[in-house]
């Protein structure tokens, strides 16, 4: 009896042992980069790459005389571009890669909103289902205001924002 009940606490010791194992499959998964769970969105594998994108959109009433205040698209990507720079960041046109910085700033009547978003494939699981997003958003950062029909205004708004956005992807990249 005494013989009986070691051999089974001792297979079930085993069983326990080989069930915490993890399968060759998953050890695998576990030391791709690409399946490492991201603390905040903004890990890549090679960081100092960066894929800029802007877009500017503009609305003006004639009737209130506002005018136009002389901020354009080539100075949103002129701020972001020196910023970017100055941060060590190389950046990189087209879609080269993944993962994507987004810029919008828009511009309606005395209104404006800036607005940065960190783009990048995402897997999740569902009900024991996989799926992959390209282009997830997984950081982001806007401000609304009125700009006092100045540009100057809006220029310090991205600054900041992009500010924010340089010093969290630096250090979630640094870790």
């Amino acid at each position: 009896m005494k013989k009986k009940i070691i051999f089974v606490l001792t297979l079930s010791l085993f069983i326990l042992l080989l069930g915490l194992q993890p399968s060759p499959a998953q050890t695998k998964k576990e030391n791709d980069s690409r399946f490492k769970i991201s603390k905040s969105g903004l890990e890549v594998s090679d960081y100092k790459k960066v894929v800029l994108l802007s877009e500017m959109d503009e609305l003006y009433d004639e009737n209130i005389g506002t005018g136009n205040i002389g901020f354009t698209e080539a100075m949103i990507r002129k701020e972001c571009e020196s910023r970017l720079r100055e941060a060590g960041l190389e950046l990189m046109s087209g879609f080269n890669r993944p993962e994507y910085l987004s810029i919008n700033v828009s511009i309606r009547f005395r209104s404006f909103y800036v607005l940065i978003q960190f783009n990048r494939p995402s897997q999740y699981q569902v009900s024991g289902t996989q799926y992959m997003k390209y282009g997830a958003k997984t950081w982001q950062r806007w401000i609304f205001g009125q700009h006092g029909y100045t540009a100057e205004y809006i220029r310090e708004t991205l600054g900041k924002l992009l500010e924010d956005f340089i010093d969290d992807y630096l250090k979630a990249n640094s870790e």
